[in-house]
């Protein structure tokens, strides 16, 4: 049994997002030498949508003045959308990737309590 002023808590989730209409249809000109515009398309509508799978936990302590609270957790996405912006056309592209954060400690307390 814990405290009554200590919390633990934790949660699993799932997200999806779609590809908005810049990242699937971007057009960009392009002034040619001739004076004349080239039309490049630097949208991509190949792309999927993003999918991604979270776990976090954290830690919370209350005091009479204020609380220290430490959350961390790992996130999994599948076809993350990135901007490449070294190609001339469909420059949005897609990786998946994982990701291990820890938030930085928070230190509330109330001044003059």
């Amino acid at each position: 049994m814990l405290p009554d002023r200590v919390k633990i808590f934790g949660g699993v989730g799932k997200s999806n997002r779609v590809p908005d209409a810049r990242e699937l249809y971007n057009t960009k000109y392009k002034k040619l030498d001739d004076g004349t515009m080239n039309r490049i398309v630097n949208g991509n509508p190949d792309l999927d949508q993003t999918q991604n799978y979270e776990i976090d936990f954290g830690f919370e302590k209350r005091f009479d003045s204020g609380k220290i609270k430490l959350t961390t957790f790992y996130s999994m996405l599948k076809d993350y959308i990135y901007y490449n912006g070294s190609k001339m056309a469909n420059s949005f592209e897609q990786y998946s990737m994982q990701k291990y954060m820890a938030s930085p400690l928070q230190v509330a307390f109330l001044v003059g309590a």
